[in-house]
């Protein structure tokens, strides 16, 4: 087999392919072989026709054209295979010459990226700290979500923040528009609620009623598309008003609600829990600024197909994501108000500078010599198995081939991420300050479970008295000690 390739605009390439005369024999042989083994020829055993016989029935054309059919698939994958080439589209094919075979290929490859300077990339490092206010608003929120709802005495008109609770019907015209809520709980200023409800429920009383007419534009984008163009008619009764009764912040609290003994202890947890995210986030922003630039230095043409191809890919996600709740492609597209052709365009810039991204990483790993080791991954191995129960059983199971494929990626990912920041901030990192020495330590494991106090017997007046027996004596003195000591 002889090759030529030609490299076109828009990683497509055209080959030039031709087979050897004693290639082309042995494929045309096979042809004949092949058929007449089927053959049936009025004179001869089924099988068992000379050749020249087959040749003069079936014809030279129709034999040459069977040979070249499964020979040009075959020295296709062999020309692409040779000059290591994936290709990413549907060939276009053109015969130049029957016998022996000759033919041209164009399709679409998957491209190599250009790399440009990208080892002069460079990024600031980012400082990564939380303030004492940023900490009272984690556990002021955290506060807001344990309060108990809590209705009010005497009974008042809501304000924001407060929990209403409602019926409410929709019409469309004299016809119900949606199935009437019973019972439905908002807060207002929290939960989405139309502003106009808003204000109508601020001026009400519970027990008392309200109505309500909408009307929504065409083009109204801040509403379903099932509302839009539509005039609807509200009908609700407020039920009951309430608010959050906030518990107080103390070491009961903590107690109550984290595994910790002290609110000093659980705040101070809630610290570096933050710290950490911020720093995770910080981290990431520095690693998408350094891709996005190196990216940029690089030269890539990213062809149609391979566009198109992920583009399918997304698709084919949405449909599955879309048929776990019993709905169809088409319905997504219709809640959308968009088109098949519309969306696919949306898709577009997005899956080209994903591509773009992965096929220029791939380049600077390979030019960085970014690998991983057998030793690296079972390094990584023992330290996911560490001390978890059953650890042999761990250590089997990460050591599939599966599981070990998962986390030679993960490895790769990581190394050549270090390697990223390391070029693009001149080995400073890409955090700092207390946020990254958290980072750096790893998550924090959790406390350990609170210790209960074993029961101890109480001497009193020479005796031995019973726990139960202690405590009571306690009580009748009006004295009780928690099981901390407090």
């Amino acid at each position: 087999m002889r090759v030529t390739v030609e490299r076109l605009p828009g990683s497509a390439v055209k080959l030039e392919i031709a087979a050897d005369d004693d290639e082309y024999k042995v494929a045309y042989d096979k042809t004949l072989r092949d058929l007449g083994r089927e053959a049936s020829i009025p004179g001869f055993r089924k099988g068992k026709a000379p050749r020249h016989m087959l040749e003069r029935i079936v014809g030279r054309e129709a034999l040459v054209q069977e040979t070249n059919r499964d020979l040009m698939e075959e020295l296709f994958r062999k020309a692409v295979d040779q000059e290591s080439l994936v290709p990413v589209s549907q060939p276009e094919v053109d015969i130049t010459q029957e016998d022996p075979l000759s033919f041209n290929v164009t399709v679409e490859v998957y491209p190599t990226a250009t790399l440009g300077d990208y080892r002069a990339v460079r990024v600031e490092t980012r400082e990564v700290d939380v303030t004492d206010e940023d900490v009272a608003t984690v556990v002021e929120e955290g506060r807001k979500n344990l309060a108990p709802w809590v209705s009010y005495d005497p009974p008042r008109r809501p304000s924001e923040g407060d929990q209403v609770v409602i019926d409410m019907s929709v019409y469309d015209g004299d016809e119900l528009f949606m199935p009437p809520a019973y019972d439905e709980t908002f807060v207002l200023g929290e939960t989405p609620l139309f502003e106009s409800i808003v204000e109508a429920l601020k001026l009400m009383l519970p027990g008392s009623g309200g109505e309500l007419t909408l009307a929504f534009e065409e083009d109204d984008a801040s509403v379903g598309p099932e509302l839009r163009g539509k005039t609807l008619r509200y009908e609700f009764t407020l039920k009951d008003v309430r608010h959050r009764e906030l518990p107080e912040l103390n070491d009961e609290y903590a107690v109550a609600n984290s595994s910790y003994d002290t609110l000093e202890e659980m705040v101070g947890r809630v610290r570096r829990d933050l710290l950490r995210a911020r720093a995770g986030e910080a981290r990431n922003e520095v690693v998408t600024e350094i891709i996005d630039a190196m990216t940029a230095t690089a030269e890539l043409e990213i062809p149609n197909g391979l566009i198109e191809r992920e583009i399918d890919e997304d698709i084919n996600q949405t449909r599955a994501r879309f048929a776990a709740q019993g709905l169809s492609y088409e319905d997504f597209l219709r809640i959308m108000q968009t088109t098949d052709e519309e969306y696919r365009a949306q898709l577009r810039e997005g899956v080209e500078q994903r591509l773009r991204r992965g096929i220029v990483l791939q380049e600077i790993a390979k030019a960085e010599a970014i690998e991983v080791t057998d030793e690296e991954i079972e390094a990584e191995i023992d330290r996911v198995v560490g001390d978890a129960p059953n650890p042999e059983r761990r250590r089997r199971l990460f050591s599939s081939d599966y599981f070990r494929d998962q986390l030679k990626n993960e490895l790769f990912d990581r190394k050549l991420t270090e390697r990223l920041i390391e070029i693009a901030t001149e080995g400073r990192g890409a955090i700092s300050g207390p946020g990254a020495e958290l980072y750096a330590a790893g998550p924090e494991p959790p406390p350990p479970p609170r210790a209960v106090a074993a029961p101890v017997e109480v001497e009193a007046e020479g005796e031995v008295v019973a726990p139960e027996a202690a405590a009571e004596q306690e009580g009748t003195l009006g004295r009780r000690t928690s099981s901390r000591g407090d």
